[in-house]
Parts: C-alpha cells; sequence; structure tokens
C-alpha cells in the first residue's frame, strides 16, 4: 500500500512531462475517399463529386475536404494525387468561421506514372471547426465537369507540444 501512494504522484509528473516537452509526433494518413477514414471524410458536398473505377471525378467546383484532427496540431500538410491531365486546382484551407479560405501557389509535380501531386502546407492552423476538424477547398476555376480525377490524398500532421501551463488550466477549471 506504501508503494500505491508513491506510484500515483510517479505517473501524474511522468504525464505531465511527456506532454509539456515530449509530445510531439508525425501522423501520417492516406485516403482514396471511397468511404471515410478516421481522418479523411469523403469530398462534400455529395452532389459534386462522381466515383468512378478511375477515381474521384468533381462534377462542379468548389468540393471540400474535412479532416479530424488531434487536440493540439501544429503543422498540417495535405497532398493532393490527381491525374496528370486533370484541370489546374488551387487548394486552400479555411481560416475563419465565416468560410474565408488561404490559397497559396501550387508546384503541381507530375509523376511518371501518369499522377500530378499538388501540396499545401499550413505552418498554423488559424481555425478549428466543431469536431475537431480543419477544411481545406479544392478549386479548379473554369472547370468543365469530369476535368478532374481525384486518385487520393495523404496528409501530414505535427502534433505540437502543450502549453508548458496546460496541467494548471485543467486544475483551475476543477
Amino acid at each position: 500500500m506504501r508503494h500505491i501512494r508513491w506510484l500515483i504522484p510517479v505517473i501524474l509528473l511522468g504525464y505531465i512531462f511527456y506532454q509539456s516537452f515530449w509530445a510531439n509526433s508525425l501522423l501520417v494518413a492516406f485516403t482514396d475517399f471511397s468511404q471515410r477514414t478516421a481522418y479523411f471524410d469523403v469530398l462534400l458536398p455529395a452532389g459534386r463529386v462522381e466515383r468512378s473505377a478511375t477515381g474521384i471525378i468533381i462534377q462542379q467546383e468548389p468540393v471540400y475536404i474535412d479532416l479530424r484532427v488531434p487536440i493540439r496540431t501544429g503543422r498540417v500538410s495535405l497532398e493532393l494525387l490527381v491525374t496528370a491531365d486533370s484541370a489546374p486546382i488551387k487548394l486552400g484551407l479555411q481560416t475563419g468561421p465565416e468560410f474565408s479560405f488561404d490559397f497559396q501557389e501550387q508546384e503541381i509535380v507530375k509523376s511518371a506514372d501518369g499522377l500530378a501531386y499538388y501540396n499545401y502546407e499550413a505552418r498554423e492552423i488559424k481555425y478549428v471547426r466543431p469536431g475537431n476538424k480543419i477544411r481545406f477547398i479544392i478549386s479548379s476555376p473554369g472547370l468543365q465537369a469530369g476535368d478532374v480525377v481525384i486518385k487520393g490524398a495523404k496528409v501530414s500532421l505535427n502534433r505540437k507540444k502543450a502549453d508548458i501551463d496546460w496541467w494548471f488550466r485543467i486544475i483551475k477549471q476543477l
């Protein structure tokens, strides 16, 4: 019984030190948008996309990707794979509740396997939607139905360290 009195504070202090100093890790997830995954929703709105054997075909633009993220996410990178002959697209990240988006200039990397890779990297997430989600927008100005075929996506998330006083704020709420 004497050991338990010491074990509980040691476990709590270990957890506090872990969250405050070492809890920054990289998470990588993939999807082909055929169904919801732990991190990705399907492309929305559903009426603007069509599923086919070749991938997800965008019929109207813009379409959205909702991405569920861990509570403390520091940096996020989305890599979208489309067919190389698709129309050019723009990727953006929602920056506020009023549906404002931050678009970046896209460097298109075409590969030998007939795919084009678009990458969006956000060093800081400014807005998180209810449900702990962030929203990316895919836009293709001048889109003709069927011009863009999405093969899949990869997301890389960096978990950021907790503020040094996170445990104090939790205790204060109790």
